[in-house]
């Protein structure tokens, strides 16, 4: 399916007027491709156009409505059917509930083929299974590379579990499991890092009951299914985390340490999972005193304390302890690393600066930053630059937090 957004109006629009600025226009276009690029499931962005028009938007909602440059993005997805297309008719009820069955065989018969010779009721019961499954892999996907939706209501939840709906997202720099890039989420920040696996499982239990409505399963059938989400979930989420560590097994033990020590120096995610494949290569070598460079130098820039740091040096010797332990060999360790840690991700402030070249016609470092995202695991000469975790002064609303105003 394609769509065009910020095209105008269209036969299924509410009250907006179906534009889209720029500003929010390059985000989706890069961040679409960063995460596929990253082995994420999301819908893809083929091209991004001015329309030489001017938007009217209210960026922030505090009444200071600027005009902004218009353009559209034209998207790609196998399906745009969302969590809340199920749940819209079963909620306004009468003969509009039937439209959830037709989705339904409709779903299943583009979407889900194999299920098709199911009999009876059972092949909806295997598309919700196989809903639960995909979205469970989903987040653990996101939690694993920082990424924060912030919008996350059952309307921005994909049928198919691809990312779907760029507003306000953000990655998770500084390490904060309460970061939020949703400025109006911020009173009850009910979209946060932390927050999204328990947030899918919300909407998921909407969805259920959608369907469950529609007479397409009972109530009994659907929890029953939506309970297995919790095992699904650990246990995708414990295999990517072994991956980021480089063990043939996940360690609780080993993650949550780390997890503290980044959040009590606010280190940077992306580049402490990184420098890890280092600090694994250099296991058999004895590190005395001394954090390895790389890890160092994460360290320095969050501005770690020597409390801070000696913590790190107890944690590095457990950590290559349990590395010698494990069966692969310290090469394949590292090299399994490098293959799931990424050395680059579209950080909030080099997005903001590629937005502001692109309202003054520079559409340079909108293609450099593409070319770079392209190849997120490797490493990419000259590239450092694209490391630097966002300056403290920017680390707030306008750059590391946004409004849902497109």
């Amino acid at each position: 399916e394609v769509q065009l957004k910020g095209a105008g109006p269209t036969p299924y629009s509410r009250r907006a007027d179906g534009r889209a600025v720029l500003r929010s226009s390059v985000r989706e276009y890069l961040c679409s491709e960063a995460l596929f690029h990253l082995g994420i499931p999301t819908t893809r962005a083929l091209s991004l156009v001015g329309t030489g028009d001017g938007v009217y938007r209210d960026m922030f909602y505090n009444g200071d409505v600027k005009l902004e440059k218009g353009a559209v993005v034209c998207r790609l997805a196998p399906c745009f059917v969302r969590f809340g297309t199920f749940q819209l008719p079963a909620v306004r009820g009468g003969e509009e509930v039937g439209l959830v069955r037709k989705l339904a065989d409709y779903v299943i018969k583009h979407h889900f083929k194999d299920l098709e010779g199911e009999k009876g009721g059972r092949k909806y019961e295997r598309m919700f299974e196989r809903v639960v499954e995909d979205s469970a892999k989903l987040v653990v996907h996101w939690q694993g590379v920082g990424f924060v939706h912030g919008v996350l209501n059952t309307d921005n939840m994909s049928i198919l579990s691809l990312t779907i709906d760029y507003g306000p997202f953000g990655f998770l720099e500084r390490f904060n499991v309460n970061y939020t890039p949703n400025t109006t989420d911020v009173p009850g920040y009910r979209y946060t890092f932390k927050n999204q696996p328990q947030i899918f499982l919300w909407n998921l239990a909407q969805l259920g009951s959608a369907l469950a409505s529609a007479g397409l399963f009972d109530v009994d059938k659907g929890q029953e299914i939506l309970d297995r989400y919790g095992d699904l979930l650990t246990s995708a989420y414990e295999s990517q985390m072994a991956r980021k560590m480089g063990l043939s097994e996940y360690n609780q033990d080993l993650s949550i340490g780390l997890m503290k020590l980044m959040s009590d120096c606010r280190s940077d995610m992306t580049n402490t999972y990184r420098a890890l494949s280092q600090v694994t290569r250099m296991q058999n070598d004895g590190i005395g005193g001394e954090i390895p460079s790389k890890l160092d130098e994460v360290l320095r820039v969050a501005e770690a304390t020597e409390e801070q740091r000696e913590g790190w040096l107890e944690w590095i010797k457990e950590y290559q302890a349990l590395l010698r332990e494990d069966p692969m060999s310290a090469e394949d360790q590292a090299e399994l690393q490098d293959a799931t840690n990424p050395c680059y991700i579209l950080r909030n402030h080099l997005c903001q600066e590629a937005i502001e070249a692109a309202e003054d016609g520079d559409y340079g470092p909108v293609n450099d930053l593409l070319d770079l995202l392209r190849k997120p695991f490797e490493e990419q000469e000259g590239k450092e630059g694209y490391k630097r975790v966002v300056p403290k002064e920017l680390d707030g609303p306008g750059v590391s937090m946004l409004s849902c105003s497109s």
